[in-house]
């Protein structure tokens, strides 16, 4: 990723731009330090792990060589700063503009629900689907290969003792399951996979969770 027009500004506030040479498209951001902020994104563009999937794309099919940063305003003040970068990304969002969400900054919790509430019930449109899709397309999940720590697993075990899942929801993952032309297949591999060792840990298991209950009631 190239600077243009440094004149200095790298070590500045403000906001900046990243374009893409190859198709003209544009990301906008805002940073305390703009340097600092460019060489995250370079870090992780990289390691192929933004988390703006559509930059990460273009970056790993033109190379980094085809992106240029540059400095566009100076501004000390945060606000101000967010609502010049809002500007800008209203004015270029759509399919030339990387940035996913028009407004800049984080949202909070009550911002986030009415946005929730807004979208709950529509559906993603088919071109949206297909660009997140196209995005995604060869890339791994960056926590692949990774083991969850002993402390994760049981708290992700406690979040969900004593929840059931819908029935629809369970309807529909079955209906999905039969679709599949491996569906009898894979039955009869887990059926021969199920040894004395697994019935064993399932039974300790169960086991541990009726404990765990009984000694909630009686408390």
């Amino acid at each position: 990723m190239a600077w243009a027009k440094l004149n200095g500004l790298e070590r500045s506030p403000g906001v900046y731009r990243i374009t893409c040479l190859v198709n003209g498209r544009v990301y906008f951001g805002i940073a305390k330090v703009i340097g600092d902020r460019v060489a995250r994104h370079r870090s992780l563009l990289r390691a192929g792990r933004h988390d703006n999937a559509l930059l990460q794309l273009d970056y790993d099919r033109y190379g980094e060589s085809a992106f240029i940063v540059e400095p566009l305003h100076i501004i000390a003040d945060s606000g101000e700063r967010a609502e010049v970068e809002t500007a800008l990304i209203e004015s270029n969002y759509g399919d030339g503009c990387y940035n996913i969400r028009k407004r800049a900054g984080h949202q909070t919790l009550e911002t986030c629900e009415k946005i929730a509430a807004a979208h709950r019930g529509k559906k993603c449109p088919q071109h949206v689907i297909d660009r997140l899709r196209d995005a995604n397309i060869g890339r791994s999940p960056p926590n692949k290969g990774q083991k969850a720590s002993a402390e994760t697993r049981e708290k992700l075990r406690q979040s969900h003792l004593g929840k059931k899942q819908p029935p629809e929801l369970v309807a529909k993952r079955a209906a999905s399951l039969k679709r599949n032309p491996n569906y009898l297949s894979n039955i009869a591999k887990a059926r021969a996979a199920f040894t004395a060792e697994s019935a064993r840990k399932i039974s300790e298991s169960m086991k541990r969770v009726w404990a765990e209950r009984r000694a909630a009631v009686v408390h």
